[in-house]
């Protein structure tokens, strides 16, 4: 585990884009040798198209359906949501809105202990 998130910024996901997803994963750490990739139930995140196209690096962890306590990124969302747009006014801004996500975002792209530790995936 290396607390990395990498933002990535899509305002529609189909198939064709899951799969490019997938492979940009892959991409991004070549020398990996297996990548946990844990997902909600979305259909498309089983769709036959979508599995026959999975690189063999990646190995899908299905969270439970309704059980957004399971999903680390839920808890990624709500430190976000308390850090960024929590006391500031975006109300009129969105361009400003996503440029300060998309830079907190950014703060775990490397990867981060401190990120496992928030999400709860590293007790020590």
């Amino acid at each position: 585990m290396t607390g990395r998130v990498v933002a990535w910024q899509r305002h529609r996901v189909d198939r064709k884009t899951l799969r490019r997803y997938y492979q940009a994963i892959v991409a991004a750490d070549p020398e990996a040798e297996g990548i946990d990739l844990t997902q909600d139930t979305w259909p498309v995140h089983v769709h036959a198209d979508v599995l026959a196209a999975l690189p063999a690096a990646i190995h899908l962890l299905p969270l439970p359906t309704y059980a957004p306590w399971t999903n680390p990124v839920e808890d990624l969302w709500r430190v976000l949501n308390g850090e960024v747009p929590h006391h500031h006014v975006f109300g009129d801004d969105w361009a400003a809105l996503q440029e300060a996500v998309t830079a907190w975002l950014a703060q775990w792209h490397d990867g981060s202990t401190a990120l496992l530790h928030l999400v709860g995936l590293c007790p020590e």
